[in-house]
């Protein structure tokens, strides 16, 4: 029938052009797609030269971080501060200094690539991922004789986590924790903030050791005990008076560290003005400077049972003080989405008895 050989011709037809409409609008849609992700990846590809340079301090160890050449770093560099009209380093320094802009620009690429970070992480735990990754803040002090246990326990019940414990002062740690560069971190004595959900993960007690080439001896018979018999629980009758303090010298943490400033409120407390001779960022060095012989200090108990140093002449005092105790808290945000690997961390934290 020519009447019905014409109406499927023309259907034929119409569904030929809706065919040929449909991929060349697919093959636009594929075009805009791969040019979009091009764009992407140029744009991470220079947020991470800039980055790079930033960290490194140097064209030439950021163009070997990278695995590029120095002259392609640099033109890839030049080309993007002339699209944005600002430089971002002065390279006219030697070493080069990084701009206002190239300040504010680093700042938020880091932001950037932890939101994406996050975002990631949540995708994965909504899918029911194993493992995922952790970061963890904390002091030297707290890394090395507080949070063995709790990791060791973590890693062998979620081997599958990817565990990044960053090393910082107490002060850094802080910075971390509300700069979002961690998920958790560990610290003495509550941050006191709305922000922040803590959980007390040790009571730690605060001990004084004075070299004995300081004390008079009937001190060191009444209220000392020799680091040379510590064992177990530490039991010292307190001190009843920090006053031989101000003729010794004190070996105190940095300005900005928590516990210089429990230190100083301690002393204030007493009525104490020492003389300080070394003022240094960790714990640990502290004790081993006083076992040596330099001066006094003030450490937390946990170094005595983990850090031994046996032939010290050195003697250990408590002192009965509210600011001779502190918790140690690990800490992560309430208005932020919280990692199933943080969230098994911090349950583990409660559970584990130190």
């Amino acid at each position: 029938d020519p009447e019905m050989s014409r109406g499927l011709g023309d259907v034929y037809k119409r569904q030929s052009l809706y065919c040929a409409y449909k991929h060349k609008c697919n093959l636009l849609v594929f075009i805009l797609i791969k040019l979009y992700l091009y764009k992407r990846r140029s744009m991470d590809q220079i947020y991470e030269y800039i980055l790079a340079i930033a960290e490194e301090g140097s064209f030439k160890n950021a163009a070997q971080k990278l695995h590029v050449t120095q002259p392609a770093l640099s033109i890839a560099l030049k080309k993007y501060e002339e699209k944005i009209g600002l430089s971002l380093f002065d390279r006219r320094m030697h070493p080069f200094l990084i701009t206002p802009a190239g300040q504010v620009m680093v700042q938020n690429i880091r932001r950037i690539s932890r939101e994406e970070e996050k975002m990631l992480t949540e995708l994965a735990d909504l899918e029911g991922r194993p493992g995922g990754e952790l970061t963890i803040a904390a002091t030297h002090y707290v890394n090395a004789c507080i949070l063995p246990t709790i990791l060791n326990r973590y890693m062998e019940k979620y081997p599958d986590v990817k565990i990044h414990l960053l090393e910082k002062s107490s002060g850094e740690a802080h910075k971390d924790f509300l700069n979002d560069t961690c998920e958790i971190a560990c610290y003495a004595n509550s941050l006191e903030l709305d922000i922040a959900r803590e959980i007390p993960i040790y009571h730690d007690n605060l001990y004084l050791v004075v070299p004995n080439k300081f004390l008079d001896p009937q001190i060191i018979e009444d209220y000392s005990m020799p680091v040379s018999v510590l064992s177990g629980p530490i039991r010292v009758p307190p001190l009843p008076s920090l006053s031989f303090l101000e003729a010794i010298p004190f070996i105190s943490m940095s300005p900005g560290d928590r516990l210089y400033i429990q230190t100083e409120q301690l002393l204030h407390e007493a009525g104490i003005r020492p003389h300080y001779c070394l003022q240094i960022p960790q714990s640990t060095t502290a004790w081993h400077m006083a076992c040596a012989g330099i001066g006094a200090t003030l450490i937390p108990g946990k170094i005595l049972h983990t850090v031994p140093y046996w032939n010290a002449e050195v003697s250990v005092f408590s002192y009965a003080s509210a600011y001779m105790q502190r918790t140690i808290f690990a800490g992560c945000k309430v208005n932020q989405y919280i990692s199933v690997a943080a969230r098994r961390f911090i349950a583990l934290c409660r559970a584990t008895s130190l």
